[in-house]
């Protein structure tokens, strides 16, 4: 749910709508984040959920800038939010790109009944759009951009959410080791079946683009060769991740890398089943319980 109720942490901190000559009628006046890249459409009906849906938009943002280590929002592809004006239970959040007649693009983002929308499907949406946005700001012409794997984009938004992390590499491990995973030509297509069936290979693959690097960021790489018409493929994350395009090569690669996984500590004082059960498998002798 996307009610008043629901958002307790999202007061109004400091924001404040930009003048405007006249909002339409019945319309109240739209609330603007202070760089212009987002703003918050509303009917006078509706006008109390201004400021909690642009707040929350703002949190989701910069909680998405620390991990990704990139500015997001852009006056050159602004975000619309759109409060419809509807009390009926919808907990529907549609989304589109509008282009304007001058070859401008916008995202839009719209909430018929900002009551009952879903909740994860907003943050999934703000996430979306901010990315798309940021592909314009780094050189992305409307005609030339490429769509990144869809499971590379949810698995990084799944990713950032660190609560879930150990559990979706113990799920991985688990698959991996029982032999249920592809090659990587096949784990890292564009219509990857292993990410799509399994959230958590998604979100661990996502990771690996996004952990720091010195002197670069591979997620921003990617964002980039999209904009200026990269099509995705396998080699692309062979060469990002492993320096290679060279496939076989690649997948000895990934393989070292889930090994070096499951000896990984992801949350200090955390020790999962998961956990518990490579260490026991690296045992000569096995505790009986």
């Amino acid at each position: 749910s996307l009610g008043l109720c629901a958002l307790p942490a999202l007061a109004q901190v400091g924001q404040a709508p930009l003048p405007v000559s006249r909002s339409p009628r019945g319309q109240a006046t739209p609330f603007y984040a202070s760089d212009g890249a987002i703003a918050v459409y509303a009917p006078l009906s509706k006008a109390a959920y201004r400021a909690p849906v642009l707040s929350f938009v703002n949190s989701r943002r910069d909680e998405l800038q620390r991990a990704l280590r990139m500015k997001l929002g852009t006056s050159q592809c602004p975000l619309e939010i759109m409060i419809g004006g509807r009390s009926d239970g919808d907990t529907r959040v549609l989304t589109a790109r509008l282009r304007d007649p001058a070859g401008g693009v916008r995202e839009r983002i719209e909430l018929p009944d900002p009551e009952a929308a879903d909740l994860a499907k907003f943050r999934r949406a703000v996430g979306f759009a901010l990315l798309r946005a940021r592909m314009v700001a780094i050189g992305g012409a409307e005609e030339n951009m490429r769509d990144l794997p869809v499971w590379l984009i949810d698995g990084a938004l799944r990713h950032i959410d660190r609560d879930g992390r150990q559990a979706d590499i113990d799920r991985v491990l688990l698959l991996w080791s029982r032999a249920c995973l592809p090659p990587a030509l096949e784990l890292f297509a564009a219509d990857s079946k292993a990410a799509k069936a399994e959230p958590a290979v998604a979100a661990v693959l996502a990771g690996w683009f996004i952990e720091k690097r010195e002197g670069v960021n591979v997620f921003e790489e990617l964002l980039r060769g999209a904009a200026t018409g990269v099509v995705w493929s396998p080699a692309t994350a062979a060469r990002l991740l492993a320096g290679t395009e060279d496939m076989v090569e690649f997948d000895r690669q990934v393989d070292r890398r889930f090994l070096a996984e499951g000896r990984a500590v992801v949350t200090p004082g955390l020790t999962s089943a998961g956990i518990v059960r490579r260490f026991r498998s690296t045992l000569l002798l096995a505790p009986a319980c």
